[in-house]
């Protein structure tokens, strides 16, 4: 059997390599002198013959590192789900200046409306759209539905900071336990 790749595991007993599948071609195999199968048992013994490189463990950690990493954002994605999901890309693009141009005209309309209002082209087309022809939303509540979507939205930053808290976490693990303990379940318990 044709065998190559062959590689030290963390665990000092077992060897990662790739062997020459007769049916499937080069598949990934652990090797381990406790199969009892006949692929195992004749795996074990070609890779007592062969070179096998030592465990590297620097890459080990930066491989669970880059999964740990992984596995934070892909949680935290998911857990702001709910706050975005109604919501496509395109439109989460315009919500700094829909925020902009409805904090300034709320501030026009807090300062009881003095002078020209404040320019909205943004919310306006926005407006224009929703309301259509026969439509009765008016800009001031328009502006009111922008401000409180994005006092929600601030609200989430606390856990991007959490997320952002958990990167580097994951970047100063020394090991790759260390590495893999950060997780969004875990980050979530310091806040609750």
């Amino acid at each position: 059997m044709d065998i190559r790749n062959a590689k030290n595991n963390a665990d000092g007993l077992t060897i990662n390599c790739e062997i020459d599948h007769p049916e499937l071609g080069w598949i990934p195999y652990t090797a381990s002198p406790e199969v009892e199968t006949e692929t195992g048992k004749t795996v074990w013994a070609a890779l007592q013959n062969m070179e096998v490189a030592p465990f590297d463990e620097e890459a080990h950690l930066a491989q669970a590192k880059a999964s740990a990493l992984a596995a934070l954002n892909a949680d935290y994605e998911a857990a702001a789900n709910p706050l975005i999901r109604d919501y496509p890309a395109t439109e989460r693009l315009s919500w700094a200046q829909q925020l902009s141009e409805a904090e300034a005209y709320q501030a026009w309309v807090d300062a009881g409306e003095q002078g020209d209002a404040p320019a909205t082209p943004t919310l306006s087309a926005i407006l224009s759209g929703r309301n259509g022809s026969d439509g009765t939303e008016t800009l001031a509540d328009l502006a009111v539905a922008v401000i409180n979507r994005a006092a929600a939205f601030i609200q989430w930053q606390q856990y991007t900071g959490l997320r952002q808290r958990g990167e580097w976490a994951i970047q100063a693990a020394e090991t790759p336990d260390e590495a893999r303990a950060v997780t969004w379940q875990t980050l979530i318990q310091d806040i609750q």
